[in-house]
């Protein structure tokens, strides 16, 4: 129930044979596997994990072991975000509750179009639900093809800037890397329509935090 790191989460992890990590919310890497002399095993929710040094474990023979992804998780997080924000979901509970009444109207998604920023498993699975909600679907990446959207049935954007131009939603599901890292800069922010529904389920620095901000 407290976030430490350095000397204290050493002393914390040190009698441990056994380590279970949520996602990457603390890193293993080589220095602080190397201060764990007892570590055996490390086990990590989900399939992939880029916060443990896999050459530092495999050096110390300690094994690791992920677990598998439903992968649903994430695309129905996403649109329970969509909605919430798009009804202003929490702003009426929020008014309910201080004055007993509705402060305002949301809008429907029925008839706005989505922006997939990444059309893989879970974007596949946005496209899905955001056709029973009535809505039309874009997509864009870098490596993008259109025999990936002629599958799908998604419109395929030729630029970045371009799907947020012309997306009332937009919704990340890409892998962090040093390719996609802070991939959504400046020109991208400036170029989304007013109102736009920004949601980021994948890893905050796609996103360029200052130019979101600005």
């Amino acid at each position: 129930d407290d976030t430490i790191t350095g000397d204290a989460l050493i002393a914390r992890l040190r009698p441990f044979d056994v380590i279970c990590v949520m996602r990457e919310r603390t890193p293993l890497d080589a220095q602080l596997i190397g201060a764990l002399p007892n570590l055996k095993l490390v086990v990590t929710t989900g399939p992939r994990n880029a916060s443990i040094d896999l050459d530092a474990t495999r050096t110390a023979g300690i094994t690791v072991s992920s677990t598998e992804s439903r992968k649903t998780t994430t695309s129905e997080l996403a649109t329970l975000m969509m909605l919430a924000l798009n009804r202003r979901f929490i702003p009426e509970i929020d008014a309910l509750h201080s004055t007993g009444w509705q402060g305002g109207l949301g809008r429907d998604v029925a008839g706005l179009t989505l922006g997939l920023i990444g059309l893989g498993n879970i974007g596949a699975q946005m496209v899905t639900i955001a056709r029973a909600l009535g809505m039309g679907v874009v997509a864009w990446s870098p490596n993008l093809t259109d025999s990936r959207c002629a599958a799908l049935a998604v419109g395929r954007m030729e630029s970045l800037p371009a799907l947020m131009d012309r997306a009332d939603v937009v919704s990340v599901h890409m892998v962090l890397s040093d390719r996609s890292r802070h991939l959504i800069g400046a020109e991208a922010f400036a170029a989304a329509r007013p109102g736009q529904v920004f949601i980021n389920t994948s890893r905050g620095p796609i996103a360029d935090e200052a130019a979101l901000v600005d």
